[in-house]
């Protein structure tokens, strides 16, 4: 499998997190020049990764970040029913999917971002998507009438809250109509939010 020269800059960081990594170390390590390093060192800038430094001072991570979505792949050979696209950055994973059901995509395909320039929620509110949250839409087909589709949002809802409880071990209250609350101290605030919208003919 070949591996691109950005993912071979993230697995440096990744081995060094919180340490300054020259461009000369990078530069050597990975058979590139510092000018290469560099270039590419902005363009995981402009994507929104939180990369600090300089080539004269060298390149660190400004705060703990994960990589494993950036890193993921599905296992060789397992049949698996989702086809997975990440996007470090988009503008709104609920327009992803309905561009690629407007173009016929089959179901299960599932869209993952890790920012969202322009997310949304519920009445067209803007739906903050900063870097440490998961970002996900997911394409379905369900062969269902039009009339019972309106209770997918609780489904989904109370999958996810299971999910998480089954995980985490922590429990996950639904708030009508699609939000999924966990207790912080004495209080109880907002884990998720879920939005479903559906494109249908008669």
């Amino acid at each position: 499998m070949n591996i691109s020269t950005r993912d071979k800059i993230l697995a440096a960081f990744q081995k060094n997190p919180q340490k300054v990594v020259s461009g000369a170390a990078l530069a050597r390590q990975l058979g590139l020049s510092r000018a290469s390093v560099w270039k590419q060192i902005t363009a995981l800038k402009k994507l929104g990764l939180p990369l600090a430094g300089s080539t004269r001072t060298g390149y660190q991570f400004s705060k703990p970040f994960d990589l494993s979505l950036w890193n993921f792949k599905p296992a060789a050979g397992k049949a698996c029913r989702y086809r997975v696209r990440h996007e470090f950055r988009a503008d709104s994973t609920q327009k992803l999917a309905k561009q690629a059901a407007a173009q016929e995509a089959p179901e299960g395909y599932v869209w993952i971002a890790e920012t969202q320039t322009s997310g949304r929620g519920r009445l067209e509110r803007k739906w903050e998507s900063p870097l440490g949250g998961l970002w996900f839409s997911l394409l379905l087909r369900p062969a269902l009438p039009a009339a019972r589709l309106s209770s997918l949002a609780l489904v989904t809802s109370l999958a996810l809250a299971e999910a998480i409880e089954s995980v985490t071990d922590v429990p996950v209250r639904l708030k009508w109509p699609n939000d999924l609350m966990v207790k912080q101290g004495t209080s109880w605030k907002k884990l998720a939010g879920i939005l479903t919208e559906m494109n249908a003919e008669i």
